[in-house]
């Protein structure tokens, strides 16, 4: 599920925007212990198919190789193409896994804990989305054309300066 969350700033017009994902990512289906079949089966296969792409996204954001630029698998799947932002991306993300004291589950304990563990490494830097208002996309230009002029002026002093001292200037 999508929300999508704006704020308009009563000052200024600004609009700050926000998206929250929730997604339940159920858990691996285990076909010899659900007995599933049919349209049940399918949908397990997809759920196990795309927790394995999530699991492999994970690795790769994590990974030590992580510094040589490592290809992140993102569109291997339609979960990790939307958790792209939570996943390493722009964006503050709560993980919540759940686990099952019973020693029959003690397999899928396990492997959901070092799931858990893992996806606990990757590091986000949020900061945030904010749409200016006209007034404001307006003075920020008035501000930039100002510099821009001071840059320029500045630019024909030096130049004026190294012409008359007979300064040699690269080219």
């Amino acid at each position: 599920m999508q929300v999508i969350i704006e704020q308009e700033s009563l000052n200024s017009g600004t609009k700050l925007e926000g998206k929250l994902f929730l997604v339940d990512l159920a858990g691996s289906e285990r076909v010899d212990k659900t007995g599933a079949t049919g349209s049940r089966l399918d949908e397990a296969k997809h759920i196990n198919k795309s927790l394995s792409a999530l699991l492999s996204v994970i690795k790769a954001l994590t990974s030590d190789k992580k510094a040589q630029k490592s290809h992140v698998p993102y569109r291997d799947s339609k979960l990790t193409r939307i958790l792209v932002e939570s996943l390493g991306g722009n964006a503050k993300t709560t993980m919540i896994i759940a686990l099952s004291p019973a020693l029959d589950n003690e397999d899928e304990t396990l492997s959901t804990l070092r799931f858990g563990q893992r996806a606990k490494m990757i590091k986000n830097t949020a900061v945030v989305n904010k749409t200016l208002s006209l007034e404001e996309c307006k003075r920020v230009i008035v501000e930039t054309q100002d510099k821009l002029e001071f840059s320029n002026i500045r630019i024909e002093q030096l130049e004026t300066f190294v012409r008359n001292n007979g300064l040699i200037v690269p080219s």
